[in-house]
């Protein structure tokens, strides 16, 4: 770790058991990096949680979009049918037919859409995709180093000699 040391607690020959608190550094840098990566690791579990709920939202778009035009298509069977004999009219038969090819436009935008969202989900869940594994991993390290600004003792021993002092770096 580095920093100004703000504080001393053991003198020469002072006895320290393993653990103990011996140094403590300016942790207000530390402690600001902390709550930055907090920060960023909320935001990223709250943006890819509204990739997965926009994927789910454009899934249910697609179905109800190509039940549209099923039934567009169906309708469109039925009108060709009764066209030979009269019964429907030609304009009846064109306008449905626009309806399904403006139908058809409909579900591939949507299907590329779910597409791009696979894409950035790649069929992971919000906790292990990976713009949250990192922002998991950076709050680590920031924790550590937060962690470090207090040197304590590798093992019980007596302080042999001590070279730290306040203010030093």
């Amino acid at each position: 770790a580095s920093g100004i040391i703000t504080q001393v607690l053991v003198e020469e020959t002072q006895f320290v058991n393993s653990g103990d608190l011996m140094i403590r550094l300016d942790e207000h840098q530390a402690y600001a990096a902390l709550g930055r990566a907090r920060g960023r690791l909320g935001e990223e579990v709250r943006r890819i949680a509204a990739l997965f709920m926009t994927r789910k939202q454009l899934a249910e778009k697609l179905t109800s979009r190509t039940a549209r035009l099923d039934l567009a298509r169906h309708d469109m069977d039925r009108y060709l049918a009764a066209l030979p004999s009269g019964a429907i009219s030609k304009q009846i038969v064109q306008n449905t037919a626009d309806k399904v090819l403006a139908l058809e436009a409909e579900v591939r935008e949507t299907q590329a859409e779910l597409d791009t969202l696979d894409a950035q989900i790649g069929g992971t869940t919000v906790m292990a995709h990976p713009a949250v594994d990192l922002a998991k991993h950076q709050l680590i390290e920031a924790h550590l180093e937060y962690a470090r600004q207090q040197i304590r003792a590798p093992v019980s021993g007596y302080v042999a000699k001590r070279r730290g002092q306040v203010g030093d770096r």
